[in-house]
């Protein structure tokens, strides 16, 4: 799922001058990676970056783990 992360945020990056739309079949991993991107890119808060997915759905234990994971200071 990392490596599936980094490709996200590249082509966001890579399209910033752009409106991107962004596609997943449950609305899961697009609405999680687009949190993580506002707070690893963008600067976001925590909580602020995650309003939207929760009011989507709560992530199981392995995407917990992932985006605790991703959170960790490099």
């Amino acid at each position: 799922m990392k490596a599936d992360l980094e490709s996200f945020i590249a082509v966001l990056e890579a399209h910033q001058d752009k409106r991107v739309y962004v596609h997943c079949a449950a609305n899961m991993r697009v609405s999680t990676f687009l949190a993580l991107y506002r707070i690893l890119r963008l600067g976001w808060e925590r909580e602020a970056a995650f309003r939207n997915v929760y009011l989507i759905w709560t992530p199981d234990e392995r995407w917990q783990s992932f985006i605790d994971e991703m959170l960790q200071p490099a």
